[in-house]
């Protein structure tokens, strides 16, 4: 079911709202960092979720995992598991920890030491097409996570080996320490890609459409994917700013933020 409008489908539209949604509060109630780089990948998630899961994508490799908050919201939005489940998220003893976790249902690696999933999922493939199989790996990687060569190894062997997997960058352009073009610098980052004979493909990763499209193209070798997003969009008080991957929300920059996000995608949500 192909998104009937220019940037969204009310599907994936409704998803993003309440995944968005979901991470703000998570963080504010639990004072938890990095929403600004869960808000960044969320629409993304939408769309693979509503659209690609079932059909097309068999496994989801998160290796940006201290962005934690948007894959827990989007599995729970998704059924993996209940909402409510989620009210524990960070406290001692919960599956559901401030970095991604494999004992939570729908995840299928613990992640937050950045540059390990792509070279675990860039295995999993190599045994698959080893076994025939048809199974495909999508990765999602932040930019900064980029800085690790551990990331670079495994695309040399992705592409040597013409391996079945989709690699995703968020590339909102600001990592811990600041912009990425000033920390160290990624550009240019498509030919860096096309330079290992990847297929890459560009496109605005808040716009549901291009989205799809990019998910969409045929996939009998790897390629990559570069979102184009915004830290913490669509918040207007946080978008851009590094301070987004650290501050929770206040109690009123929380309710600004639920009505930011609530006029961005409502009027795309068929009633």
């Amino acid at each position: 079911m192909k998104p009937q409008t220019k940037f969204f489908h009310p599907l994936s539209a409704n998803a993003a709202l309440n995944i968005s949604s979901k991470v703000i509060q998570m963080c504010s109630e639990k004072k938890a960092a990095h929403m600004g780089g869960a808000l960044s990948i969320t629409d993304f998630l939408s769309v693979y979720y509503s659209f690609f899961y079932d059909d097309i994508v068999t496994s989801l490799y998160y290796s940006k995992g201290h962005a934690c908050t948007s894959l827990y919201a989007a599995l729970a939005h998704f059924n993996f598991f209940d909402s409510k489940e989620l009210e524990s998220y960070s406290e001692n003893g919960s599956i559901f920890t401030s970095h991604v976790s494999h004992h939570v249902p729908g995840v299928e690696l613990s992640t937050g030491s950045l540059g390990h999933a792509l070279p675990v999922a860039s295995g999993v493939s190599y045994a698959k097409k080893i076994a025939k199989s048809n199974h495909v790996s999508c990765i999602i990687l932040s930019d900064g996570e980029l800085n690790e060569g551990s990331n670079w190894e495994a695309l040399l062997f992705i592409a040597h080996h013409q391996l079945p997997c989709t690699i995703v960058i968020d590339y909102n352009k600001l990592q811990s320490f600041g912009k990425t073009n000033e920390v160290l610098d990624l550009e240019p980052l498509s030919k860096k890609f096309e330079a290992f004979n990847l297929e890459c493909i560009v496109v605005d990763g808040h716009n549901h459409s291009e989205i799809f499209e990019a998910l969409s193209s045929p996939n009998n070798s790897p390629r990559v994917i570069i979102l184009n997003t915004i830290k913490a969009h669509p918040l207007k008080y946080a978008m851009n700013t590094l301070e987004s991957h650290y501050y929770p929300p206040t109690e009123d920059q929380l309710i600004e933020g639920l009505k930011d996000i609530q006029e961005h995608y409502e009027r795309h949500i068929c009633k």
